[in-house]
């Protein structure tokens, strides 16, 4: 197939078609993950983190929680890329610190902050409900463009076809809270867990995550707008947000980052960033290549874990990072001149990286665009 419009033209140049050419032979041998952030679910019409604010703000129905969210957005003026989810692990810590002083049994039991005084509970129900609206603000979008999430995903597994030795199951760590990957798989018919069994209404199952006879596997890092925590229970069940009755006897199980707070729960967190962490470190007897989608490297603890996966995995994981940047972020450039950088291969808009070694592109490409890149994985140029 051509691209007639002209969108996939820059792609003909000889030097691309070569790493493309390197790309795919990657994909095709041993295990393969793919990292998808919020820039895969734009395509889709959904909202980016950093557009999310503003539309959670004008659904917030408590003066409380909005005046707290304003409070600490203030606090982040003049910063470069903050969104909701820099504001939420804020709200976070501040739950953290009047937990640990109601444990202490402090007079008051309360928090502090621009001379308004929060309580545990107070900063609870603030999470829960802007939570509740950032579920509604992304599932409003009832009937969210797949094309382009299903083009992806049967492209990706196409690439299997005819390589019958090569490993099976892939593995998507996912930190969107949409539920667009999990959809587009269903309707590709390409078997999955997301480590939930039964239906539209699932329990936390993570053993499903074991089944050797899947085709991919779906790992929510930062959780799912359509997971609950029912009250007096530790375990995700899955209900669609249509179906939640009530926002304050039920909670949305997304979280914005990695706090000390977050660290010390068990599953079902522990568990998603056990599995990114194992996945990180291929068995000795093979390889494994992570391709990072639509993420700008401003997640602390998912650097961490990628970092500690290069050095430990002996050599045997490699990284394509596909940016929608004109260079490489400084945290992938600062790894990219490492002992480790070449494992890894960025593509940039302007340049091309292979450790330390830097070329740059006779045009801009838009090699991290999701779209474009589905396309590609295709054979389509």
């Amino acid at each position: 197939m051509t691209d007639e419009g002209g969108e996939l033209a820059p792609f003909r140049v000889a030097e691309y078609r070569s790493e493309l050419e390197t790309i795919e032979r990657l994909l095709s041998q041993g295990r393969r993950l793919f990292l998808l952030g919020a820039g895969c679910s734009k395509v889709a019409g959904l909202p980016l983190t950093a557009e999310l604010f503003d539309q959670v703000l004008r659904d917030l129905q408590d003066t409380k929680t909005e005046t707290l969210l304003s409070a600490i957005k203030s606090e982040y003026d003049g910063s470069s890329g903050a969104t909701i989810e820099d504001y939420l692990s804020d709200i976070v810590d501040l739950k953290a610190m009047a937990d640990r002083r109601v444990r202490r049994e402090c007079a008051g039991g309360s928090v502090t902050y621009q001379g308004e005084q929060y309580s545990s509970a107070e900063l609870d129900q603030a999470l829960t409900g802007i939570k509740g609206c950032i579920r509604d603000a992304i599932a409003k979008n009832h009937f969210p463009q797949l094309d382009t999430h299903r083009l992806f995903v049967r492209n990706v597994h196409n690439l299997l076809t005819d390589k019958p030795s090569a490993v099976r199951r892939t593995d998507y760590f996912v930190m969107n809270y949409d539920t667009l990957l999990e959809d587009a798989l269903g309707r590709e018919q390409i078997s999955f867990s997301d480590g939930l069994a039964g239906g539209m209404t699932g329990w936390w199952e993570p053993s499903r995550f074991d089944d050797q006879t899947l085709m991919a596997r779906v790992i929510k890092l930062h959780g799912s707008i359509d997971w609950c925590l029912f009250d007096h229970e530790y375990f995700p069940r899955r209900l669609r947000p249509s179906s939640v009755p009530t926002p304050t006897t039920e909670h949305v199980m997304i979280w914005p980052t990695a706090t000390k707070y977050r660290e010390t729960q068990l599953d079902p967190f522990a568990e998603v960033l056990s599995l990114f962490r194992r996945s990180l470190r291929p068995r000795s007897s093979e390889d494994a290549v992570l391709m990072i989608l639509g993420y700008s490297f401003g997640d602390a603890h998912i650097n961490i874990e990628i970092e500690r996966g290069l050095r430990d995995s002996g050599e045997r994981l490699s990284i394509l990072a596909m940016c929608y940047e004109d260079s490489p972020p400084a945290e992938l450039k600062t790894w990219l001149n490492s002992d480790f950088g070449q494992q890894i291969r960025a593509y940039c808009r302007k340049e091309i990286w292979h450790g330390a070694d830097c070329k740059t592109t006779p045009q801009a490409t838009n090699w991290g665009d999701f779209s474009t890149l589905a396309r590609l994985l295709g054979g389509e140029r």
